[in-house]
């Protein structure tokens, strides 16, 4: 079944300072699936992400993404915890709204704690109040930059759950960073292995390949 992209990612080049960090990387972000991406630490996953978002420019190559709003959950994000600040005054604060919509507060769990001061809060907990600020617009590309990072295993699954539910109940595409393999792979529509060049295999390539969660570590990087 053909699946319309809604960004297109096309032959980027990136060289900081005479570095080169990125080269040649095409791929698209279809409505409705979701993405991920691996490498290990200094592949350039971050700046890859922040080039899909706008937020830098390529050396050399384009993103077309035109008409696409973006929700982004970066891989670090510092807040002043000796502000007092509560959980619902982040999410109006970094979603830019002063009326949030509830119904995304609450199904993502938000709701019991949402009177809370941040400073409070949990990884996890800070992780889904995140989210939900930067799904607040209804964006059409979502971009998680090591959303796992720093989570216990229940917090980890909680995450894994609102993904999951934000594919099947939105058009919206997803867009994950990784540097483990075994974050997502098991529902995500492609993954991309990046390692300043790209190496692309989508879902159906995978489990041709006996890429199941128990096998997932014999899987050979040659580039």
């Amino acid at each position: 079944m053909f699946v319309k992209s809604i960004a297109n990612v096309s032959s980027i080049k990136k060289v900081y300072g005479g570095k080169l960090v990125l080269e040649d990387v095409t791929f698209s972000l279809k409505i409705g699936q979701v993405s991920l991406l691996i490498g290990p630490n200094g592949a350039g996953k971050s700046t890859l992400s922040r080039i899909v978002l706008g937020i830098e420019k390529p050396t050399s190559g384009y993103v077309n993404a035109s008409d696409v709003v973006f929700g982004y959950l970066p891989q670090r994000i510092h807040l002043n915890t000796s502000i007092s600040m509560s959980s619902e005054c982040v999410i109006k604060f970094v979603s830019g709204l002063q009326d949030i919509d509830y119904s995304i507060v609450k199904k993502l769990g938000v709701h019991a704690f949402l009177t809370d001061q941040v400073k409070e809060l949990s990884g996890g907990q800070l992780q889904k109040l995140l989210i939900a600020a930067a799904i607040m617009r209804d964006p059409n590309v979502l971009i998680l930059d090591e959303p796992f990072s720093d989570l216990d295993i229940e917090s980890q699954a909680d995450m894994h759950d609102i993904i999951q539910d934000l594919k099947k109940s939105s058009k919206m595409s997803i867009f994950i960073t990784s540097h483990d393999l075994h974050v997502v792979a098991g529902y995500a529509d492609q993954v991309l292995c990046l390692n300043k060049r790209l190496c692309c295999y989508d879902q159906r390539e995978l489990q041709d390949k006996n890429f199941d969660s128990k096998k997932l570590n014999i899987y050979k990087h040659d580039h």
